[in-house]
């Protein structure tokens, strides 16, 4: 494994070495066009030269047999995606923010059947979307978003039953969504999509179907409110209703704590008898177990 600090282009002792299986060449600054020689590297299984500034095409003789994880993402990369995407081997690819145009291979689903994600995300693709990525079973995550694509959203994207995320807003398509994702922005930016959850999103009417759980929560929470309110206006008005009375009322002051002395008073005598009636019977304990 490599991770090489670089200048401005590609380390050339990288040519020399014919065993790498992984190169992390990410944000290091290379402005440079990839060499012809580097895609010759015939072992490379793990490959990220991401977030530079890399210029120039893909050749379209590209072939890296070994491939299991590749991101040229955030780069200046341009031309089309050629049919070297036959990599039997990858399980991710990320091409996202570059300047890559045309269609997608039409072949992609079988030349890269392990495929679980790919990436294509801001560049200027165009045509439709190939109906052989139906055939890539592992796919977990496709993002098609921000480019250019158009026609209809194939069917056959329902049988996709790894599928956990995808993005294709922005772009031209047509057709109905898939019901199995129905996160709104999933699809934000393509005007002729319908079906839900978008047409849900255009009504304008309120709707008049039961409240959703944040206005039970609104309602609950105002509900709680009052509650308290309610509450400590009792507590008030039932303090000052007896505490004011005795303030204002003399006469009904000195009742008042007489009849807390009395209770006084008599609870005393109460516990004062108890304990006496208490001491004499464990004396009489005591006395029957001396004896």
């Amino acid at each position: 494994m490599e991770n090489v600090q670089t200048g401005r282009s590609f380390p050339a002792w990288l040519r020399t070495q014919k065993e790498l299986v992984e190169i992390h060449l990410n944000n290091v600054g290379i402005s440079d066009t990839v060499p012809d020689w580097f895609w010759k590297l015939p072992d490379i299984m793990f490959l990220d030269l991401s977030n530079n500034q890399i210029r120039g095409t893909l050749p379209s003789w590209m072939k890296l047999p070994d491939i299991e994880y590749l991101d040229l993402s955030n780069n200046q990369i341009r031309g089309t995606l050629p049919s070297w995407m036959n990599f039997s081997n990858a399980y991710e690819v990320y091409l996202s923010s570059n300047l890559f145009s045309g269609p997608i291979p039409v072949n992609i689903g079988e030349t890269m059947p392990r495929l679980v994600v790919l990436d294509l995300y801001g560049n200027f693709l165009n045509g439709s979307i190939p109906y052989s990525i139906g055939k890539l079973k592992n796919l977990a995550t496709l993002i098609l978003s921000n480019n250019q694509f158009s026609g209809e959203l194939p069917g056959f994207w329902k049988g996709l039953q790894s599928l956990q995320s995808l993005a294709i807003g922005n772009n031209n398509l047509t057709g109905n969504q898939l019901q199995t994702l129905t996160d709104p922005s999933i699809y934000e930016g393509n005007q002729a999509l319908c079906g839900p959850p978008l047409v849900a999103k255009r009504l304008e009417e309120p709707s008049q179907g039961p409240p959703s759980i944040e206005d039970k929560d609104d309602e609950n929470g105002s509900d709680m409110l009052w509650f308290y309110i309610s509450m400590a206006l009792g507590f008030i008005v039932g303090f000052w209703g007896v505490c004011g009375t005795l303030l204002i009322k003399k006469t009904w002051r000195h009742a008042y704590f007489r009849f807390f002395d009395n209770m006084k008073d008599r609870l005393f005598v109460i516990i004062a008898v108890n304990v006496t009636r208490l001491k004499r019977k464990m004396a009489l304990v005591r006395n029957q177990g001396g004896g």
